[in-house]
C-alpha cells in the first residue's frame, strides 16, 4: 500500500465533476460510444465503466509502459499520484519529450491513460478497484556482477555532440574499504592524538601541508604518480570525510590551530574497530547539524539554489533510508550502481531531497515550464545524492567496497540537463560503477550479528639492526601509520633504510611518546629480535631526555637583600610555601600565594603593593 491512506486522494465522482462537460464528451469519443446528453449522466456512465467490469476494455487500450505506470501508481505511490521521474528511474526510461518510449507531456499519453489517471492522479475508489483486479508491479532487480573487469565500458549514451575525444573503456579502480578503513582510522587518530593535524584559524579546514601528509599516508600520492588523478582525488576526499566525522561528532576538538582527540576520541582509538565504526555510523545517521548534500556542490545548488533550502527533507531520515537500501544488497556481491538506483527508486518511491525535487524545479528550468516538463531527473538529483552517500560516507567508514572509473565523461545526462561543458562532472563520485556490501557493512547495518576484522598490515615489515638502522622490507607495502611513526623517531638514510635519531627521539618525548611506545613498535614489527644495544640506547635517550617534571605556574619575588630572603625561606611556617631561587629571589607556587601572604604578614613583612598579583 502507498504510505497515504485511501482518504489521501479524492474519489472518482469528485474528480470527474471538476471536468467541463465537453471534456467528458472527449472520453466517450475515445470509448467509441455516444456521450449522454447531460454532465450528470456522463459522470454516472463513466463511473459505471471505470468501477465495473467494463474497465477491462479501457485497460486493453493502454500501452505496455502505461499499464506498468498504473500498477506502480495504485500499489506504490502515495496518494495514488503518478511519479514520472521515479517511474523513469526505476524502469530505466528516458525522460525527454522527444522520445516515444515515455511521453513526458500529458497530451502525448493515450486516451485510456488520461481516463484512468485523471490529472496525473488515480481517484481513491478507482485505485481500490484496480488493486483488486491487477497484480502488483515486479520489483526492480539488482544486477550482480560475477567478476569485475579490468576496464569498464563507456556508457552507451555517453557520446554526445559536446564530446570531442572519448575512450571506449576506462581503467577500473577497486577500493577494499573494510580493510583500508581500519588502517585509515588508525592513522588519522594517531596523527590527531600527536597534534599533527594543523587547521586554518579562519575556516578551521586542514592546511595544505596536512592534506599532503594525509595524502601520502593514505596512498593518494602513489595513485597520482601512477597517472590516476581521479583515484588520488577520491582518496583525498576520504581524508576530509574522516575529519568531518571525527570533528562533527565530538571525537576531536580544535585548539589554537590544531585538532586534538576528546575523551570519546581516545575511547574510539582504544576500542574494537568494528564497534568504533558502528558508533561512527550511528552518530552520523542521527546527526542534524550538517547536511551531507554539501559534499556534492552541484546538487546542493540544484536544491538550495532553486528554493533556498525551503522544504528540505529531514537529513536523518534520508541517511536511514539509504542505509536500509544498501543493507538489502547481497553481502559480498558486486552490484551495479545504476541497477541499485532502479531498485531504490522502486522500493522507496517517496524518497526526495526536498521541495525543489518534488516540484521538479531545476536550476535551468524556465518559468513557463511546470514540474512535468522541466529538466529535472530523479537520477540527476536523488540518484547523485545516493551515489555520493555510498561512495563518500559509507565508503569512508568501510561499509562498502567500491569499483570506480575516471569521473570525466562518465554520464551524458550531466551535459544535457545541466548544460555544462563535456568532460566536467558533478562530483568525484561520478565515476562510481559498482559497490559491494562487505562483512563490516553487513555488521554495522544490522545484517550480520558478528564481524571478524580483516588483517590490514604485515606483522613484520621491518628489520632493526645493531647499527641503529631500520631496514624496510617492502616500502610499498609499509603501513602508512608505521611510516608516520618512523618519521618521529628516525631519519631516512636510503631508499629503504632509516636510522634512529637522538634529536627526533627527544622531540617525540616532548610530544608525549613513551619509551614503551617506541620499544613496542620496533619489537612488534621487526622480523628479528630487537638488538640489546638498540634497547639500551632507547633506555638512555628516554631517561636523559625526560629528567624534568612540570609542577605548574609560579610567581617570583625579589627580596630587599639575600639575608632577608634566607630568613623568610627557612622559617618553619614558610618551608612548604616558597623556595629560594638563588640570591635575593623567592619562588612561590601560584596555588600557594594566598597562604604565603598570610604567613609573610605574621613574620612582620608586607606583601608587595598590599595585594595579590593575578
Amino acid at each position: 500500500m502507498p504510505k497515504e491512506t485511501l482518504s489521501g486522494s479524492q474519489d472518482l465522482r469528485t474528480r470527474l465533476n471538476k471536468y467541463p462537460s465537453h471534456a467528458l464528451a472527449d472520453f466517450f469519443e475515445f470509448l467509441g460510444e455516444k456521450a449522454p446528453p447531460t454532465k450528470k449522466k456522463r459522470v454516472q456512465r463513466l463511473m459505471e465503466i471505470l468501477l465495473g467490469d467494463e474497465v477491462d476494455r479501457v485497460w486493453s487500450g493502454l500501452e505496455e509502459w502505461e499499464q506498468e505506470a498504473v500498477r506502480e501508481t495504485v500499489f506504490n505511490y502515495a496518494k495514488y499520484e503518478f511519479r514520472p521521474r521515479v517511474f523513469a528511474a526505476k524502469h530505466g526510461l528516458p525522460m525527454w519529450s522527444d522520445t516515444d518510449a515515455f511521453p513526458d507531456k500529458k497530451e502525448e499519453r493515450s486516451g485510456a491513460l488520461q481516463l484512468l489517471m485523471l490529472d496525473n492522479r488515480i481517484p481513491r475508489d478507482l485505485a481500490a478497484s484496480l488493486r483488486q483486479r491487477l497484480t502488483p508491479p515486479s520489483p526492480a532487480q539488482l544486477v550482480v556482477v560475477d567478476e569485475l573487469p579490468a576496464e569498464a565500458p563507456a556508457y552507451p549514451d555517453q557520446r554526445s555532440e559536446f564530446a570531442h575525444e572519448y575512450p571506449d573503456s576506462y581503467p577500473l579502480s577497486v577500493a577494499h574499504r573494510a580493510r583500508d578503513a581500519a588502517r585509515e582510522l588508525h592513522i588519522i587518530l594517531r596523527m590527531v592524538e600527536q597534534g599533527q593535524v594543523a587547521i586554518t584559524k579562519t575556516t578551521k579546514h586542514i592546511t595544505a601541508a596536512t592534506q599532503r601528509a594525509f595524502g601520502k599516508a593514505l596512498g593518494a600520492d602513489k595513485a597520482a604518480k601512477n597517472g590516476r588523478s581521479f583515484d588520488s582525488c577520491l582518496r583525498n576526499n576520504w581524508v576530509n570525510m574522516w575529519l568531518d566525522v571525527l570533528g562533527t561528532h565530538g571525537f576531536a576538538f580544535a585548539r589554537a590551530n590544531k585538532l586534538y582527540l576528546t575523551k570519546e576520541g581516545h575511547q574510539l582509538r582504544d576500542g574494537k574497530f568494528s564497534e568504533s565504526i558502528r558508533k561512527l555510523w550511528e552518530d552520523f545517521v542521527n546527526h542534524h547539524s550538517y547536511d551531507d548534500i554539501d559534499r556534492v556542490a552541484s546538487i546542493r545548488s540544484l536544491i538550495r539554489g532553486a528554493w533556498g533550502g525551503i522544504g528540505m527533507a529531514a537529513v536523518v531520515e534520508r541517511r536511514r533510508v539509504v542505509g536500509k537500501g544498501v543493507a538489502a544488497c547481497p553481502v559480498g556481491e558486486w552490484v551495479e550502481i545504476d541497477s541499485f538506483l532502479r531498485y531504490f527508486a522502486g522500493e522507496f518511491p517517496d524518497f526526495t531531497l526536498g521541495y525543489a525535487a518534488r516540484s521538479g524545479f531545476g536550476p535551468y528550468s524556465r518559468p513557463e515550464f511546470d514540474g512535468e516538463t522541466s529538466g529535472y531527473d530523479w537520477r540527476l538529483v536523488e540518484g547523485r545524492y545516493i551515489m555520493g552517500l555510498i561512495a563518500g560516507y559509507l565508503g569512508t567508514l568501510g561499509l562498502v567496497d567500491l569499483a570506480y572509473t575516471d569521473p570525466q565523461w562518465a554520464r551524458k545526462d550531466v551535459q544535457e540537463q545541466l548544460f555544462i561543458e563535456a568532460g566536467r562532472q558533478l562530483s568525484v563520485f561520478e565515476g562510481l560503477r559498482c559497490f559491494r556490501l562487505n562483512n563490516l557493512g553487513a555488521y554495522v547495518l544490522g545484517v550480520m550479528d558478528t564481524y571478524e576484522q580483516e588483517a590490514y598490515r604485515s606483522a613484520t615489515p621491518l628489520r632493526v639492526l645493531a647499527t641503529h638502522e631500520i631496514i624496510v622490507n617492502d616500502s610499498y607495502a609499509l603501513d602508512p601509520a608505521d611510516e608516520l611513526f618512523l618519521e618521529r623517531i628516525a631519519k631516512p638514510s636510503g631508499d629503504h633504510t632509516w636510522k634512529l635519531d637522538k634529536q627526533k627521539l627527544v622531540e617525540a618525548v616532548e610530544n608525549g611518546m613513551s619509551k614503551e611506545d617506541a620499544v613496542e613498535f620496533l619489537k612488534s614489527r621487526s622480523e628479528t629480535p630487537l638488538p640489546d644495544n638498540v634497547a639500551q640506547h632507547l633506555d638512555d635517550v628516554f631517561l636523559r631526555a625526560n629528567p624534568l617534571q612540570a609542577e605548574g605556574p609560579a610567581e617570583v619575588y625579589t627580596v630587599v637583600d639575600e639575608h632577608t630572603a634566607l630568613l623568610i625561606a627557612h622559617d618553619k611556617t614558610m618551608r612548604d610555601k616558597c623556595f629560594l631561587a638563588g640570591g635575593d629571589r623567592l619562588v612561590v607556587p601560584a596555588n600557594k600565594v594566598k597562604r604565603f601572604r598570610r604567613a609573610l604578614n605574621k613574620l612582620g613583612y608586607a606583601f608587595p603593593n598590599g595585594r595579590i598579583k593575578k
